[in-house]
Order: C-alpha cells, then sequence, then structure tokens
C-alpha cells in the first residue's frame, strides 16, 4: 500500500448521518451539509496528518490491512479529538459575492474501510 503525499493539517468539520456514520468534510462540503446533518464537532486536523505522516514511515513493512487499521483508528481518534468543539462553518463575502476561500479541504476518505 502506498500513502500519497499529504496536504498540510486542515480544519475538519465531523458530522453524522441519521445512521450513526460520521464523515469528516472541509470547509466547502461543511457549509453546504450543515444545516443537513449533526454536526460531531471540528478538529484542526492534526493528530491524523501526524499519525499518517508516522504511518508512511513504516508502510512498506505492514500488511495492507494492518495500515488500514491505522488509518482508521487515526480516522476515529481524530472525530473524539473534534467531538463537543462546534463551529458554524464560514465563507468568505468581504469581497461582494459568495467566493469561497477553501475550494476543497482535503476530505478525509478511508473508502471501504469504515464498513
Amino acid at each position: 500500500m502506498k500513502i500519497s503525499n499529504i496536504e498540510q493539517p486542515r480544519k475538519t468539520f465531523f458530522y453524522e448521518r441519521k445512521d450513526g456514520f460520521v464523515f469528516a468534510c472541509g470547509l466547502e462540503e461543511a457549509y453546504n451539509c450543515h444545516d443537513r446533518f449533526k454536526q460531531v464537532g471540528v478538529s484542526d486536523g492534526k493528530h491524523y496528518w501526524d499519525t499518517l505522516n508516522e504511518i508512511r514511515k513504516v508502510v512498506e513493512t505492514l500488511p495492507d490491512e494492518e495500515v488500514k487499521k491505522m488509518m482508521l483508528k487515526a480516522y476515529k481518534e481524530e472525530i473524539e479529538i473534534a467531538r463537543g468543539h462546534f463551529e458554524d462553518p464560514k465563507i468568505d463575502t468581504s469581497s461582494g459575492g459568495m467566493s469561497i476561500r477553501t475550494v476543497r479541504e482535503g476530505t478525509i476518505n478511508l473508502g471501504n474501510i469504515m464498513k
């Protein structure tokens, strides 16, 4: 398994669907779904980012399933860090029109390992 280049940590918004599934999103997505889902919390994304960088150092020596488990554990830990820290996603409208400062702030995508 390969972990591609990781962007710097970004503010991550966590929301819960009606079925209990918690998902992460960046600013634009949070702005678009804030009224439709229950916010779990907001984090700076640093814990997940730090953990992925540590995993990258040993990824070649571990089976893919172990790497996926480590990534999922870091994702769940980031949710717990965010839990209870609420924030409305803010869009910068100071330019006179709606302008989204960050187009996509790195949605955490773990694919099927969340199932």
